[in-house]
Order: C-alpha cells, then structure tokens, then sequence
C-alpha cells in the first residue's frame, strides 16, 4: 500500500544546491553586504542596478534580488 514508508523515498534524499554559488561568504560577511545594499536601496529609493551589485558584492544576482525583494516588503 505505502512502499515509501517501508523503503524510504529519494524524492528529498539530496542537499545538493540547485544554483551553486561561485563563492560562499561567511554568514557575517552577508549580514554586512546584506546591511550595505539595504542602504544603498534606501538611498536611491530602490533605483538599484542588481547585475552592478552583485559584481560589486561578488554574490550571485539572484542573493542581490533576495535581499531587495525582502527590502520591498518592509517599504510596503
């Protein structure tokens, strides 16, 4: 009736990350670049080029969008 409850399910078995970052920060350095875009954000009222800031950051674009997208939220 129930297999994967007798022989378990893959379907969550992996931890890889589906995007790999090209380079991992410590979690101070992103609460410290986190902090610094915000800023930035606020500065310019969110006029803010992602693609600039991640190469600015050396994060991926999408961490950029993470962290404005969270921004927006609290503006609203």
């Amino acid at each position: 009736m129930n297999r994967w409850l007798d022989e378990g399910s893959e379907a969550f078995g992996s931890d890889k990350n589906t995007q790999p970052k090209k380079r991992y920060h410590r979690r101070e350095e992103y609460e410290r670049m986190r902090d610094e875009v915000r800023e930035y954000w606020w500065l310019n009222d969110g006029d803010v080029n992602i693609a600039e800031l991640a190469r600015q950051y050396n994060v991926d674009r999408s961490t950029i969008t993470a962290w404005t997208r969270d921004i927006e939220g609290i503006a609203s």
